[in-house]
């Protein structure tokens, strides 16, 4: 296991920890899954990194509102799996929220 299995293996258990003690609608669990997130697009595995983003994307969005900085700070990393994917109209719609 490289060092982005083993990032993902303590990432996944960070989640489910944080999913069974504060909720999948809680902000803990919105931040580990962005990070979980993050590792997936460093990673290159673009699809999972876009439904791990969006996810806490939609999370901080109904927590936090839209003007929070942890919600424009998610739509800039989904902005950048777009771009990763050549995608630049999505890219550009996520950076443009």
């Amino acid at each position: 296991m490289g060092i982005y299995g083993k990032a993902e293996k303590y990432s996944l258990e960070v989640l489910k920890i944080r999913e069974k003690n504060m909720g999948k609608e809680s902000l803990e669990y919105a931040r580990a899954i962005n990070n979980l997130g993050i590792l997936y697009y460093n990673s290159m595995q673009y699809a999972d990194a876009e439904r791990c983003l969006m996810e806490a994307k939609n999370i901080k969005e109904r927590i936090l509102g839209k003007e929070h900085l942890d919600y424009i700070s998610s739509l800039e990393n989904l902005g950048g799996v777009y771009r990763a994917l050549n995608k630049f109209e999505v890219t550009e719609k996520y950076y443009l929220e």
